[in-house]
């Protein structure tokens, strides 16, 4: 991964005009420093909106991004965004991005805030995003997820681990019980 991509991360993009795109993945880990520095653009950019009279939606969900890598407590965050959310778009992007966020630690409410993301997502999305964002959760979906957060896991880390699941999982032969016996004389 080159060095401009750890200092633009895909969640920039949540700065611009344009809709964010929905099979993308926006929680890359930031460091600190980043979270700071790209949670006051976002700031900036909601006053600048305001002051246009255009929805800061996405630059405000930069913000609960930036908070979950400064410190991980954002539900509320969360719930004032899923207040102000005004289209679907919108709703299926707060649900995804959450779920990432969520799933970026290994936290096991990441797979129902995916899968409602997707649920808002599925008629808005081409065939192709479909399909990448079905089989991204799929592959989500094979993480040992927990009560406790892990550390911050980028989307590769993270469908490694789960390929290296899946591969294990077709290893066993279904319907073979083990009973414990090995003795295979008498």
């Amino acid at each position: 991964m080159s060095g401009s991509r750890h200092e633009h991360p895909v969640c920039h993009v949540l700065l611009e005009a344009a809709p964010a795109g929905l099979a993308d993945w926006y929680a890359t880990p930031l460091t600190p420093r980043q979270a700071q520095a790209l949670q006051e653009e976002a700031r900036r950019e909601i006053q600048r909106r305001l002051r246009n009279g255009t929805s800061g939606f996405q630059p405000g969900l930069l913000v609960m991004i930036c908070q979950w890598w400064l410190r991980p407590q954002v539900h509320g965050l969360f719930e004032e965004l899923r207040h102000v959310a005004a289209s679907g778009h919108e709703r299926a992007l707060l649900h995804l991005v959450y779920g990432q966020l969520l799933a970026s630690r290994r936290l096991s409410a990441a797979g129902e805030q995916l899968a409602t993301g997707f649920r808002h997502a599925a008629a808005l999305l081409g065939s192709a995003e479909y399909f990448r964002l079905l089989r991204r959760h799929e592959m989500l979906g094979l993480l040992g997820l927990g009560s406790t957060p892990g550390a911050g896991c980028d989307l590769p880390e993270l469908l490694a681990e789960a390929a290296v699941i899946e591969r294990l999982q077709r290893g066993r032969r279904p319907g073979v019980r083990d009973t414990g016996h090995r003795d295979t004389l008498g």
